[in-house]
């Protein structure tokens, strides 16, 4: 009985969060409708209007061509949502997105409820959901992540459920079987619909099937029976059903249209791309920035114009052509992943987030404000993502080191049969960190993990809370060293390792700079990285200043080759600079804008034997300066005679042709 009354209380008190989770998304749509009129009516720069585009043409039954975005969200869950309320009525997806937020707080604390049978987790788990600053602040704009975001959280309840199930052995037909991993297949369908790296969840999946639903009884003669077996098969089969069959429309449509086989979405080696050429960042945009287009590097947009060659195998012939460099990069973006602020695209913290003062109070923290009053960016502002994060990085330490012990002291099979619902959630973030590391770090790509990370984060609270009660020394001083680790990377293993350690790595895994293949007759050199999550630094232009830069040009580009240098000037007020580059005269005038800009100089030179150019001052408007990246140092920048111990923001392209593709129109973000 009292069992059955601390569950009741446990229920009420989740409803009671996933209502607050309701009542918080509400009141900050309110505020934002009024507030930004990008809610109602967002930009067409944003990827927000093209989903509004998009759902209005379904609507019309106007929609031509391939689906290029995954088309769950606009070709389905946004005509719905406008169908139901009105068009023109933008409460209509609020509403429903409000929802979603609402439920997924509620399904975070089953299923850290259903893990740890403790009120505590549960609870905490949602609590983590329902105050996620960033789950929160995307409620009100149509974007993807607050519906993929609740598929996840009932993926990995239903996962959850069915394993417990399995291992507790309760009875069950195998058409009951059947049913509970279709609905896992329908779900998971419906999550790769909407975002394409939810592919990940797959295998894991799978293999959580094949292991539970094995046969359990020994072939005749004493021999154990096969791994596959009439008990796991036709429940996989189902599975496996489940999650295409969601798919075919779009498939079949792009197919059509394309001409050749396609799935539900053309644009994944476009996402794929943006971060995985030799000058990619690892994230959008610095977070504090503000919302604003990502970063696109030259060779992506070549790589997308020559159709010739699939920009995926481009992709794998950089990363075999640099194996080193290429691991660096995915490194970096696996360690941004876990950094605790949030990286900034069609919506950012430090704008939209500020402006509501619902999310200030509850959702950022701490807050710095001017004697007017009003919020002021610093970098002590910390998203509750922080909480969430740490928590979840920790259990996923914690988690991994005690099933390993696990595995040397009971054997692999005992310690499945055991932890194996534990490890479907340490499944589920490794294939959430690798599905958005894989691609390029974007605060709303990771949302959708948030509340995975806060059943993970729900549940090492209560272990904690537990082996503290039972005074279990040894495993909570092994939580608090996770849990260390863990702060130590949430909070400034990114910036330490961009800070201290890059630049040195660089050298050793990129000794001649980047060097990037445009096509098959041109490449671009350059010994700084690339802006978004740089260290470029701004150093004034003087008269008389003269500036060298040597390039390691590759010996089989010495002959035969043109070459064009480039540089970046960035000024603050209008006028015309002077410039001589390699003793080529050129004229520099900035925008008659007052407001501070960056202009480009390209000048096609004489291809100099040992790589070396040379840009002399001549004159200067005020407030000139270019540009050197501290995080790169290979010795090859001088001014004035005088090392710099970084390098010039320049560029040197090489061409065995005079003639070049024309660049192609930048491409779309996507998903």
């Amino acid at each position: 009985m009292a069992n059955r009354g601390n569950n009741r209380e446990f229920q009420l008190a989740l409803i009671a969060v996933a209502l607050l989770a309701f009542v918080v998304r509400v009141q900050v749509c309110h505020e934002l409708l009024s507030l930004d009129p990008g809610v109602a009516s967002p930009s067409a720069v944003t990827d927000m209007a093209t989903y509004k585009t998009l759902s209005g043409r379904i609507l019309d039954n106007t929609y031509e061509g391939a689906y290029y975005y995954q088309p769950f969200y606009y070709a389905v869950f946004l005509p719905v949502a406008r169908a139901l309320f009105g068009r023109g009525n933008p409460w209509g997806p609020m509403l429903l997105q409000c929802v979603l937020g609402s439920l997924t707080a509620l399904l975070a604390g089953l299923s850290a409820y259903e893990l740890r049978r403790s009120g505590l987790a549960g609870i905490a788990a949602a609590l983590l959901v329902a105050f996620s600053s960033i789950l929160i602040l995307y409620t009100p704009y149509l974007l993807i992540a607050t519906l993929q975001t609740f598929w996840m959280a009932l993926l990995l309840h239903l996962c959850v459920c069915v394993a417990k199930r399995r291992i507790q052995k309760r009875s069950s037909s195998l058409w009951d079987r059947c049913v509970d991993w279709a609905r896992v297949g329908l779900i998971l369908g419906f999550a790769i619909l909407t975002r394409g790296n939810a592919w990940l969840l797959l295998p894991g999946i799978v293999l959580a099937e094949l292991t539970l639903e094995r046969p359990q009884m020994s072939a005749p003669g004493g021999s154990k029976a096969p791994w596959l077996g009439k008990s796991n098969l036709l429940p996989l089969v189902a599975l496996l059903l489940l999650v295409l069959i969601p798919q075919l429309p779009f498939a079949i449509r792009n197919t059509m249209i394309t001409g050749h086989p396609a799935l539900a979405s053309t644009a994944g080696d476009t996402v794929l791309g943006l971060g995985n050429t030799p000058e990619a960042p690892p994230g959008g945009r610095d977070p504090g920035t503000g919302p604003g287009p990502m970063e696109y590097p030259e060779t992506l947009k070549a790589w997308t114009a020559d159709t010739t060659t699939p920009l995926r195998k481009r992709v794998l012939d950089w990363a075999l052509s640099e194996p080193a460099a290429f691991a660096e990069l995915q490194f970096r973006k696996l360690l941004l992943f876990w950094d605790y602020r949030e990286i900034p695209n069609n919506v950012a913290v430090e704008s939209q987030g500020l402006a509501s003062r619902t999310l200030r109070s509850i959702g950022l923290f701490p807050m710095v404000k001017s004697p007017g009053g009003r919020p002021v960016l610093k970098n002590n502002l910390v998203p509750t993502s922080f909480v969430t994060l740490a928590l979840a990085l920790a259990a996923f330490i914690f988690g991994v080191t005690r099933l390993c012990a696990g595995f040397l002291r009971r054997g692999l099979s005992a310690t499945l049969t055991r932890r194996f619902p534990e490890l479907l959630t340490l499944y589920f973030t490794a294939a959430l960190w690798f599905g958005v590391a894989a691609f390029y770090v974007l605060s709303r790509f990771r949302a959708p993990a948030i509340p995975v990370f806060a059943v993970m984060g729900g549940c090492f609270a209560a272990d904690f809370a537990t082996v503290a009660i039972k005074r279990r020394w040894r495993a909570a001083t092994r939580m608090i060293l996770s849990l260390a680790v863990s702060l130590f990377v949430v909070y400034s293993g990114y910036d330490i390792y961009r800070f201290l350690l890059e630049r040195k790595i660089a050298r050793v895994v990129r000794p001649n700079g980047t060097l990037a293949k445009l096509n098959g007759h041109t490449i671009i050199m350059r010994d700084n990285g690339p802006m978004s999550f740089g260290g470029w630094r701004l150093r004034a232009l003087r008269v008389g200043d003269k500036i060298t830069k040597r390039f390691a040009v590759p010996s089989k580009w010495k002959s035969n080759t043109e070459a064009e240098f480039s540089f970046d000037i960035f000024w603050g007020s209008p006028g015309v600079a002077k410039v001589r580059v390699n003793g080529i005269e050129r004229v520099i005038t900035t925008s008659p804008s007052k407001h501070p800009g960056r202009v480009v100089c390209a000048v096609p030179i004489p291809l100099p034997s040992d790589g070396t150019v040379t840009i002399e001052v001549e004159s200067t408007p005020p407030g000139a300066h270019l540009a050197l990246d501290l995080q790169r140092s290979y010795g090859r920048t001088m001014w004035n005679s005088q090392p710099t111990n970084a390098e010039l923001v320049s560029r040197l392209k090489l061409t065995r042709e005079s003639r070049t593709p024309a660049p192609s129109p930048l491409p779309k973000s996507g998903q």
